[in-house]
């Protein structure tokens, strides 16, 4: 069976900063290679979502710490059809003022 879904990179770098003893050096013929134990889940059901798979960090459950989400990804069944997804659009940050100031509260975008 084939799945799609993105990995959290992010996550899985803190988790490897905050987890040390869960990273593995292995060592390949083209160096040696940082490796992180995880495990994927096929759910029972599809979520709200249609996501069919889970993708976790091995890590034992007393070993875990408070706060820290394991998971890094969810996946769908199949092979995604689509182009390359395109680029998230940058925030703007949260010290500057917006470009525009609703004078109608119908204008507003929530």
């Amino acid at each position: 069976m084939n799945f799609y879904g993105q990995l959290d990179l992010t996550k899985a770098g803190i988790i490897a900063r905050e987890h040390p003893e869960l990273v593995k050096h292995v060592k390949f013929k083209d160096g040696e290679h940082l490796l992180l134990d995880v495990n994927l889940f096929d759910l029972q059901k599809p979520d709200n979502y249609g996501n069919t798979a889970t993708l976790k960090v091995r890590c034992k459950k007393d070993e875990q710490r408070k706060g820290v989400n394991y998971y890094l990804g969810n996946f769908k069944n199949g092979e995604k059809n689509e182009q390359q997804p395109q680029p998230a659009q940058p925030t703007q940050p949260v010290d500057e003022e917006p470009d525009y100031y609703p004078t109608n509260p119908e204008d507003l975008p929530f």
